[in-house]
């Protein structure tokens, strides 16, 4: 069942209570579009207690510590085609899956606002089909590799349960709010306070702090 908004929280549109308990999976979707095997983590992660999975859409950054380089472009019709199957198999494990569709926009797409705004709009007529699906537009928007030139442009989702997007650690989610909003609080000071508390003094809707300190934050790597 999807995901909705019910007041300050998200729950299950059937009416039951959720608890967001999420994990990040950055590169799990290129890795199943690059046909690697990622059922041993996702039933890891459903073991291990998580219902809900952070994904990035896209991202180029070829730092040592970054992430590499996937770029919606160079997998054509197999990159809206695979998400249909993505979050089947996120779903075969009891898996939401939160979908960011920008991350490392301006080395990905640069400054072209109707191209990004034709690939949420994309991103969003996909994910309308799936229940498994919540929509995070952008990641940390704040930072200039994230700067997304068609943010305020985008449009709230209808049909599928969205974020406008976080900010850098402990920055204002950016608004304005759309479904629920998420809050970063890595590598902050007195952070096992403020992942909860600060999150939720933000507004009276659901927030979900959807990145907390890794261990590359905290130097253990």
């Amino acid at each position: 069942p999807r995901l909705v908004r019910r007041g300050q929280f998200l729950g299950l549109e059937t009416g039951d209570r959720f608890t967001l308990i999420g994990a990040s999976g950055f590169t799990l979707y290129q890795q199943y579009l690059d046909s690697r095997p990622i059922e041993g983590v996702l039933a890891q992660l459903h073991t291990l207690g998580f219902n809900t999975v952070r994904v990035f859409g896209m991202y180029h950054n070829t730092h040592p510590l970054g992430l590499g380089r996937f770029i919606p472009a160079d997998y054509g019709s197999r990159y809206w085609e695979g998400l249909k199957g993505f979050y089947q198999l996120l779903a075969k494990h009891k898996l939401y899956g939160e979908f960011v569709v920008f991350a490392d926009t301006e080395p990905v797409m640069g400054g072209d606002i109707a191209a990004q705004v034709a690939h949420f709009e994309r991103v969003v007529t996909r994910l309308r089909f799936i229940s498994n699906a919540l929509l995070e537009a952008v990641n940390e928007a704040d930072q200039v590799i994230n700067r997304t030139a068609a943010l305020p442009f985008l449009q709230r989702p209808s049909g599928v349960t969205s974020s406008h997007g976080s900010n850098g650690s402990q920055a204002e989610p950016i608004m304005p709010y759309w479904d629920y909003v998420t809050f970063h609080t890595n590598d902050a000071f007195e952070e096992s306070r403020k992942v909860g508390h600060n999150a939720w003094e933000l507004w009276s809707g659901p927030s979900v702090t959807n990145e907390p300190s890794r261990a590359v934050d905290k130097g253990y790597y």
